[in-house]
């Protein structure tokens, strides 16, 4: 007889559950792990449901069929079975809890507090205008970084909350208005901050700085928009631009009191103007416009790009414009002498007064009076004459390029 492996068909009747095993003329069957039963029947067993199943304390477990999975809870790191505390202050880039604010890490998670001298306003900590007094919005009516609960005179009129609370109800309501809220004599500061001696009364000695004029440009201050300027009107009669007073700028290319202000007419130094408005951050003039430094006015420069002021030789005519500036007697408009040299910067070396080489030339330059000389003797002197004359030329001619380049 042959042994019939009962176990190669249909599990040999165990459950589906169950491992079945053959045996000499018998078979068995037993439940798998995570399942109980005889064999022929088996059902899972909640291992979540004895000691959390194995997970860590800080875990959570979860039944599946014949088995479970284990989680870390929020807060914790690890593979389940063993849970660690996340720090979340220390983790971030930035703290959970937002800007101002103190972060302690606590087990699995954290707890933020507002730091010292900032208050929870109900959506993050901002800047405590009432240390020590319950101010949860943190209102600022007059933004004076001392909020409305803490501030006798929230509204910043001068006058305190008590006065304006007409009614004793401890709050300044919309109906009790404070006539030193208005500004009677429309210089922008209200009557309630020129009352230095809060008597309800703007008395003549109680005066406001806005009302100065500091630039002089007929505009108070208060009214004006750049009160150190003059250059800008405030236009308080809305009319385009108001008269300004002392030095005025204006389209003529002047810096003259009492003309029409234009306001930067120029662009700045701009073409063809004469002037240009300055303001170093300490003083507001009106200055020529003078590109190359020289302290003369661009329109006036007649080297523009060039120092106007360097004259070597002291003749009065700049380098710029001097074909010799290292010889004084040579100069644009000088008396041009026979003496082989461009006296006068015209380009020609010598005038048509000295044609005849048989003058004689006199030791201090300039034609000679004289009669010629006759005979051999007089063609002698016409001779040397004549060459002494092409030498200072080509002296000269060569003088005169190289004057002509440094002057360029």
């Amino acid at each position: 007889c042959a042994d019939i492996d009962e176990c190669a068909t249909n599990n040999g009747g165990c459950d589906v559950n169950a491992t079945c095993t053959n045996s000499d003329g018998a078979f068995s069957c037993a439940c798998n792990a995570g399942y109980s039963g005889d064999g022929a029947s088996c059902v899972d067993i909640d291992e979540c449901a004895t000691d959390n199943g194995g997970c860590a304390a800080n875990a959570s477990c979860t039944n599946t069929d014949g088995a479970r999975t284990c989680a870390c809870a929020a807060g914790y790191a690890g593979d389940g079975l063993t849970c660690a505390d996340v720090d979340e202050c220390a983790a971030a880039d930035e703290s959970p809890c937002g800007a101002n604010t103190v972060c302690t890490n606590t087990a699995g998670a954290y707890s933020c507090a507002c730091a010292d001298g900032y208050e929870d306003d109900g959506a993050a900590c901002v800047l405590d205008t009432c240390p020590g007094v319950a101010n949860p919005d943190q209102a600022d009516l007059d933004e004076d970084g001392q909020g409305d609960v803490c501030d006798d005179d929230d509204d910043g009129d001068g006058l305190p909350d008590a006065v304006e609370d007409t009614n004793g109800d401890g709050v300044v309501d919309a109906g009790e208005t404070d006539p030193r809220d208005d500004d009677s004599d429309g210089d922008t500061l209200l009557d309630g901050d020129e009352d230095a001696n809060h008597d309800g009364v703007l008395d003549a000695g109680e005066t406001d700085p806005r009302v100065a004029d500091t630039d002089g440009d007929t505009v108070d201050d208060g009214l004006d928009a750049a009160p150190r300027d003059p250059y800008v009107c405030g236009d308080a009669a809305a009319d385009g631009c108001d008269d300004c007073g002392s030095g005025s700028y204006d389209p003529d290319n002047a810096c003259d009191d009492g003309d029409a202000c234009t306001v930067d007419s120029c662009g700045g130094v701009g073409v063809g103007c004469r002037h240009e408005r300055i303001d170093d951050g300490s003083v507001v003039g009106c200055a020529c416009a003078d590109a190359d430094g020289d302290s003369v006015c661009d329109v006036d420069d007649v080297c523009p790009g060039e120092d106007d002021t360097v004259d070597v030789d002291g003749d009065g005519v700049p380098a710029c414009l001097d074909c010799a500036d290292d010889v004084a007697t040579v100069f644009p408009g000088a008396v041009e002498v026979c003496n082989g040299v461009d006296d006068d910067c015209d380009g020609t070396i010598d005038s048509a007064d000295c044609p005849d080489a048989a003058l004689a030339l006199s030791g201090g330059g300039g034609c000679s009076g004289g009669a010629p000389a006759s005979g051999a003797a007089g063609l002698l002197l016409a001779g040397l004459a004549l060459l002494t004359i092409r030498r200072r030329r080509s002296e000269a001619l060569a003088t005169g390029r190289s004057h002509s380049r440094r002057s360029r």
